[in-house]
């Protein structure tokens, strides 16, 4: 090795195509960025997807008295699954940090009124059960639900098309 950094510097000058080794380190930025991005999506996809489904159940059953058309065994179990879903949101996918000042709030109400149903779905036999949807107590459920689909239809913008 005869030879000083000098030398060698020059030497290593010559060989790299510095123009390629700047695209490809600006290609690499790139690909980090896009990386970043789409995991915050995906994030994201975790919150606003489910919640739209369990919000449209939700509604399904207690807009129009749908109830009647679906019945008491399908009533119950798509509250019962809508129940789950959130659960589901607040426990295992940690996306609710993505919901923000009041959406966060009425999505916590939402979750507390629905948990408080869901313990009296099965003590009650069809007819009670009826009669408390004719008579409004679900009002709340069904405004949170309505605020919060509102704001995954918003949502659906940056992340892609949900169909109705």
């Amino acid at each position: 090795m005869n030879g000083n950094f000098t030398e060698f510097a020059v030497t290593m000058g010559a060989s790299v195509n510095w123009l390629t080794a700047i695209f490809g380190l600006a290609g690499g930025i790139l690909g980090i960025y896009v990386w970043f991005y789409e995991r915050e999506n995906l994030k994201k996809s975790t919150l606003f997807y489910p919640l739209y489904l369990a919000c449209q159940g939700i509604l399904d059953i207690l807009e129009n008295q749908n109830y009647e058309k679906l019945g008491e065994e399908r009533s119950r179990n798509l509250f019962a699954s809508c129940a789950k879903t959130l659960d589901e949101i607040t426990y295992n996918h940690g996306s609710i940090i993505y919901l923000k000042n009041d959406d966060l709030r009425i999505f916590l109400d939402l979750k507390k009124a629905v948990d408080e149903k869901l313990e009296v779905f099965p003590k009650h036999n069809w007819l009670t059960l009826k009669d408390m949807f004719k008579n409004n107590e679900f009002k709340e459920i069904e405004s949170g639900a309505k605020a919060l689909l509102l704001r995954c239809s918003e949502e659906e913008k940056s992340l892609g098309k949900v169909s109705e």
